[in-house]
């Protein structure tokens, strides 16, 4: 029996340090957690990085909750040179490695950080995009470039007030006309909501708008050809809403205003097999409230479900913040670490605090500091990095607080 024991642990400790196993491990966190596999270049990378990668959701989950921390400190930091342009917004590609930037000019950058924070930020972006073209870029290509993939004409004077983005899906909203468009396959549909739209965002193949008193789940209609060149708007389709909802924190006579109420849009996929979980910010009589829900498919009925995540809105102030400080617009989505929901959020102070939640357990949340005086941020809590940019503007800060062993 000793000695088939010692045969086992023998292959056991060489799988781990074979590279194939390690590749498909990675692969699979890929999958799991919405990573843009492209991040990472397999065929250079060593079998430390590639270790390193696959294991850093799970680490950077460790981190936050292993010793319950008030706060966690980086352990290594870069600075990247904006070049003396005026960033007004900054977004980490999921995985960690692309960075990007949009100046107060509308251009817009894409800067290669490296999957390693020994990884040297070269002083020029990769790829860079002026004010008139459109998004289509390929940061894995020798020279990557932005280029004019596909444009949807507006008719004349209207103007959208809302937009979200969910894979190759873009919705908007004019007035009360709400249209997706499908710009892969250049298709479109237009429907009638019951009220202006705050936000919209995308959840378990439905559309969720959101208004002063709560929010509406639509499941949208098949898109089709349309009307192009802008000269005649696109025919609206006859659609019910699918059930609605009040917010958890809204009172019978409680109207939020635009500014209000805050959902942070998800463009990435947050992985195969995870909870569609919506977080609302909003800003009530009581302080800064988060509504948490998860959208659930449920056996048997045709219209998604949603149903409160917490049972309760969380007050914010509650959760012993620094100062009992109020929270700012929320710039980034909640993401998963391993087994944690990770949602970040600003305060007033231009602190970065992320409330973690465990997936397993939805009452058990901590609230955890990552940064002081950022006046921009974005993380990825995948790679367990986070930039920011303080009120100065003078330079972006990249932060690592997972490293290789």
């Amino acid at each position: 029996m000793r000695a088939f024991n010692l045969q086992t642990s023998k292959y056991i400790n060489s799988s781990t340090k074979n590279r194939s196993v390690w590749v498909d491990v990675l692969r699979k966190v890929c999958h799991t957690h919405g990573i843009f596999e492209p991040s990472f270049d397999l065929k250079k990378m060593t079998l430390s990085e590639i270790e390193h990668a696959a294991l850093c959701p799970f680490r950077f989950g460790s981190l936050l909750t292993t010793k319950r921390p008030s706060s966690i400190k980086p352990l290594a930091t870069r600075l990247l040179d904006n070049n003396d342009e005026t960033v007004v917004d900054i977004h980490l590609i999921p995985g960690g490695r692309f960075l990007l930037t949009q100046t107060d000019e509308l251009k817009v950058d894409l800067w290669d950080l490296g999957y390693s924070p020994a990884s040297v930020i070269k002083h020029l972006p990769i790829a860079s995009l002026e004010p008139e073209t459109a998004v289509e870029p390929d940061p894995i290509i020798s020279s990557p470039i932005f280029s004019l993939f596909k444009t949807f004409d507006l008719v004349l004077g209207r103007v959208p007030t809302s937009l979200s983005v969910s894979n190759n899906i873009c919705a908007f909203q004019c007035g009360r006309d709400l249209t997706l468009w499908d710009y892969m396959a250049d298709l479109a549909v237009s429907w009638k909501t019951r009220f202006n739209t705050i936000n919209i965002t995308f959840s378990s193949g439905c559309i969720l708008t959101y208004g002063g008193r709560g929010f509406d789940t639509w499941v949208p209609p098949e898109l089709r050809e349309y009307p192009k060149g802008g000269t005649s708007p696109l025919p609206t389709e006859t659609v019910s809403p699918a059930p609605n909802f009040n917010y958890a924190s809204c009172g019978i006579d409680d109207v939020f205003n635009d500014g209000e109420v805050i959902v942070p849009h998800t463009a990435w996929p947050r992985g195969a097999g995870r909870a569609d979980i919506i977080n609302i910010f909003l800003e009530t009589d009581k302080g800064p409230m988060l509504d948490s829900y998860v959208v659930q498919q449920l056996y048997g009925v045709d219209e998604p479900v949603v149903v409160p995540r917490f049972g309760a809105s969380i007050k914010l102030s509650s959760l012993d913040l620094d100062d009992d400080l109020p929270c700012k617009d929320p710039q980034e989505p909640g993401r998963f670490a391993g087994t944690w929901f990770i949602q970040p959020y600003h305060t007033n102070a231009n602190d970065v605090y992320v409330l973690v939640t465990n997936s397993a357990n939805l009452k058990e949340n901590e609230a955890v500091r990552l940064s002081i005086d950022a006046e921009l941020f974005t993380l990825c809590p995948m790679s367990g990095r986070l930039c920011t940019m303080d009120s100065m503007g003078d330079h972006i800060r990249v932060l690592d607080f997972i490293v290789p062993n």
